[in-house]
């Protein structure tokens, strides 16, 4: 009898545990698929809040500069559209657009489902990503007299911006994306309806030098920046053959094979300038000084040869190229007026022409090394007041005193911002590549510390810093860092996309546009 009574029980046992590891097993399945299905779940929302986000504030710009509620909806639309793109499938989605507060804001609202693999097995089949009410929904809304925009757009057009790391390039992952965030830029940023507040902004492409004007244009601009003349004759130092040493970001290195001193007549001045610059102080010129007497900009060659060795006018004892034994050695000057920077880099002063402003953006010319000091201080130059003498009149920059003055609504009568986009390493000045990283970062935070004592915003943005060796990317994060007006204005980019966001975003504070939910 016990001996039957212990073989039935242990059969007993043997099919309970059975039962229990086939439960276990059931649950043990629901985790694993509940962890699969969950992942699906925080993705397609974290897609999602992110467009409904970029889809209203598209909106709401629409709204801010004059559109119709039709329009601000069909680019909500839009937007909305081409960010859930790389969202996983869902089961339903019935978002749609509506405008409220009369007319200032503009939210959505509808029903987001995902469908669930595992997670049905136990009874849920779907699960809500968004739904009603619209509390779940952003708001993004439209505030009055914002007062008027000035906006220096800063953009690296260096070698490194290339595939190839050196170029010359128009396109490309790096170009692509830097022209693709500075046109969204622009249509945020610059209204369509100026009549009541104004919104412009300039253009800095910045490499070795700074293009002012095209090959052989240059006569009035550089004689205001430079004080040299439209031509030049005399004895010069002409190079007839030359060999390429080597080819890089930094530019070519050229050994002359053959060099004459002949005469020459009624060569043009070239159209490009550098860093203002001093060699008895050997430093930089921190301030927004309008070109002048002991200030002037230093020319295409990091000079003012045979005028002045320098910014300052200290007259140079040789190379002033009056007779053959003293050539002169200036790169100043050329047959044609030529400068090698691509035209299609020359800056822009500060416009509201959209269609022409991205016509310039798209037209960007990757090349040459990385004159960060210099493409920082005409972002400045830009915004002051005290160049506008330089710049047509309908560029001219608002007074400082707009800056502190107050509308009826507490707003600033006019904002000027300054956004400084790199993707390295500052190496050179006076036009003089293969200088020192931190000396060349040095002098472009001196005159960031300044612009924004002037009362100017700066923000700055950093684009694939990590592709940097150690050492020039912690210099170069210090830099922008430095520049900005506090953390919250520097964005350290690494891809495209987020590349794209950080403009957006800046664009975004900068309007009267804001997310209120």
């Amino acid at each position: 009898m016990m001996s039957e009574f212990a073989i039935n029980f242990r059969r007993d046992t043997q099919g309970v545990a059975a039962i229990i590891f086939a439960i276990m097993a059931t649950v043990i399945c629901l985790t694993v698929g509940a962890g699969v299905d969950f992942q699906r779940y925080s993705q397609a929302r974290s897609v999602t809040g992110s467009a409904l986000d970029s889809a209203v504030l598209a909106g709401a710009t629409v709204l801010w500069r004059g559109g119709s509620h039709n329009d601000a909806i069909a680019a909500a639309q839009r937007y909305y559209a081409d960010n859930i793109v790389n969202r996983f499938d869902v089961a339903s989605d019935t978002v749609a657009f509506s405008i409220v507060d009369q007319g200032t804001a503009i939210t959505a609202s509808g029903n987001i489902e995902i469908e669930t693999s595992f997670l049905q097995l136990g009874g849920i089949e779907k699960m809500a990503l968004f739904s009603n009410p619209a509390a779940d929904f952003p708001i993004a809304k439209v505030s009055s007299g914002g007062g008027d925009i000035e906006v220096a757009l800063m953009l690296d057009v260096t070698g490194s911006m290339c595939g190839d790391g050196v170029g010359p390039c128009t396109d490309g992952t790096k170009m692509a994306a830097m022209k693709t965030a500075a046109k969204d830029l622009i249509n945020y940023v610059v209204r369509d309806n100026q009549s009541q507040e104004t919104s412009r902004v300039a253009l800095v492409p910045f490499s070795k030098r700074i293009r002012v004007a095209p090959n052989g244009a240059g006569d009035s601009i550089m004689k205001a920046m430079t004080n040299l003349d439209p031509t030049w004759s005399g004895w010069y130092n002409v190079c007839h053959n030359y060999t390429i040493a080597g080819s890089s970001e930094d530019g070519d290195d050229y050994d002359c094979d053959d060099e004459q001193s002949e005469q020459v007549t009624n060569w043009k001045i070239i159209p490009c300038v550098t860093d203002r610059f001093y060699d008895a102080s050997w430093s930089i010129d921190a301030t927004d000084d309008a070109p002048g007497i002991g200030r002037w900009i230093n020319a295409n060659g990091g000079q003012r040869y045979p005028v002045s060795v320098d910014s300052a006018d200290t007259p140079p004892s040789d190379k002033l190229g009056l007779d053959a034994s003293d050539p002169a050695e200036h790169y100043n000057w050329d047959e044609n007026g030529y400068c090698s920077t691509d035209e299609a880099n020359q800056i822009v002063p500060l416009s509201s022409d959209k269609i022409d402003l991205k016509a310039k953006i798209d037209a960007l010319v990757g090349e040459k090394a990385t004159g960060g000091a210099l493409g920082t201080a005409f972002s400045w130059y830009m915004l002051s007041p005290n160049w506008s003498s330089i710049w047509p009149s309908a560029s001219a920059p608002g007074p400082y005193s707009d800056l502190t003055a107050l509308l009826p609504n507490g707003m600033p009568k006019l904002r000027k911002i300054a956004i400084l986009m790199s993707d390295g390493v500052y190496n050179t000045y006076r036009g003089w590549d293969k200088k020192d990283q931190q000396e060349s970062s040095d002098f472009a935070v001196q005159l960031c510390t300044a612009m924004k004592s002037a009362g100017i915003e700066v923000y700055t943005v950093g684009f694939d810093l990590d592709a940097l060796s150690s050492a020039a990317r912690s210099i170069a994060e210090a830099t922008l860092q430095s520049c900005g007006t506090d953390v919250d204005h520097f964005y350290n980019t690494l891809d495209p996309n987020e590349l794209k966001d950080a403009f957006r975003d800046i664009a975004t504070k900068l309007g009267s546009v804001s997310l209120v939910r």
